[in-house]
């Protein structure tokens, strides 16, 4: 037995107080609905198998105790009059909410199997704390955990080895108050929808705080050189050697460019206020996409909650990065496609019209997102259409599925041919290590270990594996739920499908090559676990005893998904936590010698050199450098051998005239160590994510040694080369 309330129902659905009960109340395996309208007006809709309409009597049990165990619950707000009046209920209605053939009016004759009756209560219990009190104590818990993050942080930098805790104790202070209270059964609409804004920002915080003066992060510099490229060029798809498929798909570095030409805020201001209005709507898409195929705020709420513990939520997706705007554009489009296709009428002017500006903006913003929804897209429709040999009529998706395929394509062979080779690369070579694994050819990347050698704390093991474990566990409960309860549906069946092949996408996390793609994947297919926890994990779970035990468990369970989710995608706490330079770590390499080379290049050699630099060195010379990268990528040409062979040779030189090099940054310290995510340079390079050894210092040294070279610039630890002899530039 369960009692749920549902807040704002009649505005919700339509002002229509008898339709919204009777779609709650044969939502499956749900007894008892408490809903509320306004906050005068409250109806109890009590619901119980084979048990006639004159048994039902206020206050009392039914005659029949043993067939329908069910006592009215005295209501939490005052109900100065309610006419009783009963609901038909012949037409069960599918929790993925797609439509009913019910007509709002009916009266049941008492032969129904189900009877359901519609009773006023005068009752009056304690008032709960108004949704506005709650909301301002949520604030006040993610504020404070905020400030427990922040200090953690700038402990960090200074050193203290006991930085983590508050850390630790910050992000659960952000997650664990409001998860219990978005459980809450009576949290009205307005409240949940407030309060899941302040758990996304204070999550987003988490990113910021972490890096609060500037961009760090591997992806964010290349994304910064293609927005900086718009504003001094003011033309689109201008060379990146950094990443050159990010010119190719411009949409969050228009946006960026606009916001700062219009404000005269910095990029990375500009960039950093776009990325955060984009990870709310990210939440909001998702908790409006949840709420319409539930038919519950709650459960909505609950689903937009969930998807935040994904491994990706809290750092990669808050990266000035392409996919950080693409997905919330994603999960727009998908909400207004369910939305219109659910409707069963004609589609409005203004769904159209947001399908068509939403669509377009995903498919010039990032690739992969755009064909992971197209994916989704083309599976609903197959299911809908092999459900048609058995005469189900469901809502089909095919326009607008073959509307976005139409942009999509259109977009890849006209301006983004390159994607093709940029995203199947990864993907090829992931699956034959993973096929070498199988025949045991060679073995799989060892789990919790850095490539620079760090190991992962026993605990943050557990939490990594707990976070698993409970994903893993939704899925084998949920899709066994929507196989028997909603299978009549075509939409839970492709969720519940998408979400089955995460178990799949994470076998590439055993393999070297393809960890960015189970990196990659919890962003994406974390939309249809939460969607399938909510269409059938939740209501089942709620409904199982008391309200509070129930929700504290679930609010708990959640909270282990977010501190292993964000282990599992940012690392361990040696990597997550600020603190001294490490070799090729992304944002623990940028320090203040890098950036004053970068500076000094360009004062003292201008921009658009041809530039050879490392991992870091290449970011930095690109970006405050504003020097012209060759990579292997871009040029066809590989240069690590220039750096790792002891001597200059013939083969040496001719990859040096290849790339037309003008200049070689060499960075002395990268002999102090292994890189931390296993490149000292690009993949490609020899030893590649395989490294054993430090590179060689003496390697690193012998240019100071060549009459044919100069040596132009020396801080101590990075030099900067003029090589234009020995490339004939």
């Amino acid at each position: 037995m369960a009692v749920t309330r549902i807040d704002d129902a009649g505005e919700s659905h339509g002002g229509n107080v008898e339709r919204t009960v009777r779609t709650l109340a044969r939502a499956q395996g749900v007894r008892r609905w408490f809903v509320e309208q306004g906050a005068r007006r409250a109806v109890e809709v009590v619901v119980d198998p084979v048990v006639p309409e004159t048994n039902l009597q206020i206050g009392t049990r039914p005659a029949d105790s043993s067939a329908a165990p069910t006592m009215i619950r005295r209501l939490a707000t005052a109900v100065p009059s309610a006419t009783p009046a009963a609901v038909r209920n012949e037409h069960p209605v599918d929790a993925a909410g797609e439509g009913s053939s019910c007509q709002p009016g009916h009266r049941t004759d008492g032969r129904a199997s189900t009877a359901a009756r519609v009773v006023g209560s005068a009752r009056a219990a304690r008032a709960p704390l108004p949704g506005g009190v709650w909301f301002g104590l949520m604030a006040v818990t993610v504020a404070a955990g905020t400030l427990l993050v922040a200090f953690g942080f700038a402990a960090a930098r200074g050193g203290a080895a006991w930085a983590l805790w508050p850390f630790w104790a910050g992000v659960v202070t952000i997650f664990l108050p409001a998860s219990l209270r978005l459980c809450a059964p009576r949290a009205a609409t307005s409240e949940r929808v407030a309060i899941l804004s302040a758990v996304a920002i204070g999550l987003y915080l988490i990113k910021v705080l972490h890096d609060p003066t500037l961009f760090t992060g591997y992806d964010e510099f290349q994304h910064w050189r293609t927005a900086d490229d718009i504003l001094r060029s003011g033309r689109l798809f201008e060379a990146n050697t950094l990443l050159p498929i990010s010119a190719l798909y411009p949409g969050l570095e228009i946006v960026t460019s606009a916001l700062s030409t219009l404000t005269g805020l910095s990029i990375f201001w500009s960039g950093t206020a776009t990325i955060g209005a984009a990870h709310l709507l990210l939440v909001l898409s998702i908790y409006l996409l949840g709420t319409h195929i539930t038919r519950s705020p709650r459960f909505g709420a609950l689903a937009a909650l969930l998807y935040l513990t994904n491994s990706a939520a809290v750092f990669f997706d808050s990266l000035f990065a392409y996919e950080s705007l693409a997905l919330p554009l994603a999960a727009f489009v998908l909400y207004v496609i369910v939305r219109s296709r659910a409707s069963g009428r004609g589609n409005g002017l203004l769904l159209n019209g947001s399908f068509v500006l939403t669509a377009a903006a995903l498919v010039v913003t990032h690739h992969l997102t755009t064909y992971m929804l197209l994916g989704f897209l083309t599976l609903w429709t197959a299911i809908v259409y092999v459900r048609r040999f058995w005469g189900a009529h469901d809502p089909n998706p095919l326009g607008m599925t073959l509307a976005l395929a139409a942009f999509a394509v259109a977009w890849l062979l006209f301006i983004a041919w390159l994607t093709i080779n940029y995203l199947t690369k990864d993907t090829i070579s992931g699956s034959l290590e993973i096929l070498r694994i199988i025949l045991r050819e060679e073995g799989g990347r060892l789990p919790f270990q850095s490539y620079g050698g760090q190991y992962t704390a026993p605990w943050e093991r557990l939490a990594s594996f707990a976070a698993l474990g409970l994903t893993l566990l939704i899925l084998l409960i949920g899709a066994p739920l929507i196989w028997l309860r909603h299978r009549r549906r075509a939409l839970a069946l492709a969720l519940a499908a998408a979400a089955l092949s995460y178990p799949v996408l994470l076998s590439f996390r055993l393999t070297r090559s393809g960890t960015d793609i189970s990196a990659r994947a919890p962003e994406f297919l974390f939309v249809a676990i939460a969607l399938v926890a909510a269409i059938a994990v939740l209501p089942r779970w709620f409904s199982r005893g008391p309200v509070r035990a129930w929700a504290l468990c679930a609010a708990a369970c959640a909270t282990t998904m977010l501190v292993g989710g964000i282990i599992t995608g940012w690392g361990p706490s040696s990597t997550i936590m600020p603190g001294g330079w490490v070799v090729e770590g992304d944002s623990r390499s940028i320090d203040a010698e890098g950036l004053s080379a970068a500076a000094w290049a360009y004062v003292a050699l201008g921009p658009g050199n041809r530039f050879g630099a490392d991992r870091t060195g290449r970011l930095l010379f690109g970006t405050y450098g504003e020097q012209r990268i060759v990579t292997n990528f871009a040029d066809h040409v590989e240069l690590s051998p220039v750096y790792t062979d002891p001597a200059i040779n013939d083969f040496e030189r001719a990859l040096l005239v290849a790339g037309k090099v003008a200049f070689l940054e060499v960075d002395l310290r990268m002999s102090e160590g292994l890189p931390l995510y296993g490149v000292y340079f690009e993949p490609g390079e020899e030893g590649g994510l395989r490294h054993t050894s430090p590179l060689s210092r003496a390697s690193l040294l012998k240019f100071q040694q060549m009459s044919n070279v100069s040596r132009l610039y020396d801080n101590g630890d990075i030099a900067i080369y003029d090589v234009r002899e020995l490339s004939g530039e």
